[in-house]
């Protein structure tokens, strides 16, 4: 296993994993994840994004939710995926495989928040195409504004799956004045889990 990586999901599953998450988000507020999916799955679901985005599905993000999301270098156009288990999906495959991995690693998260008394619910997943925004001007909808309030506003972990095909760094700086920023190198296939109550989060590709 890598230095950088805290899990390799290939080899740790059930209680253990509960366990070994619930162990790095305690002590450091976030963890560092290897999928173990193929590669060929990884490459599969950037082709079925670039498919999305050829479709119209992404587009530039509110400004009001640009620090919530990735920062203003990395959070360049959003598109809300399908849930994996809803009739009539559509999104590809490959991505459907991603999501499922998401939402296991989601209900994995259950020791942590049941041992730091943290109780809601997983929200949709969003696809995120990193690089600058844009200074297209995007209005918020009262609709975009329930949907957003309660994704961000209430969120205290967010889970990161790093789809590539580049690398980039991920910034996580603590809200409190004495602890350093820690960069994080990503690359596909990685996943990051971390504490979005307690962390900032930037990343740039």
């Amino acid at each position: 296993m890598r230095d950088d990586i805290d899990i390799q999901l290939s080899e740790v599953s059930g209680a253990l994993l509960e366990a070994e998450l619930s162990h790095c988000l305690g002590l450091k507020g976030y963890c560092v994840l290897d999928c173990g999916l193929d590669e060929d799955v990884l490459e599969g679901a950037t082709d079925e994004a670039v498919d999305l985005k050829r479709a119209g599905r992404f587009a530039p993000p509110p400004e009001q939710v640009i620090d919530g999301v990735l920062g203003p270098e990395g959070t360049r156009e959003l598109a809300w995926l399908t849930p994996h288990d809803e009739a009539g999906y559509a999104d590809g495959e490959h991505l459907r495989s991603v999501s499922k991995h998401l939402r296991m690693l989601s209900d994995s998260t259950r020791q942590f928040c049941s041992d730091f008394g943290i109780y809601g619910m997983p929200t949709r997943t969003l696809a995120v195409r990193g690089g600058e925004v844009t200074d297209e001007i995007v209005e918020l909808t009262e609709d975009d504004c329930t949907q957003w309030m309660g994704t961000l506003v209430e969120a205290k972990l967010m889970l990161i799956y790093f789809l590539g095909p580049g690398e980039g760094s991920l910034e996580l700086q603590p809200l409190d004045d004495e602890s350093w920023a820690v960069e994080i190198p990503t690359r596909r296939g990685m996943i990051v889990v971390l504490r979005a109550d307690t962390l900032l989060h930037r990343h740039v590709s």
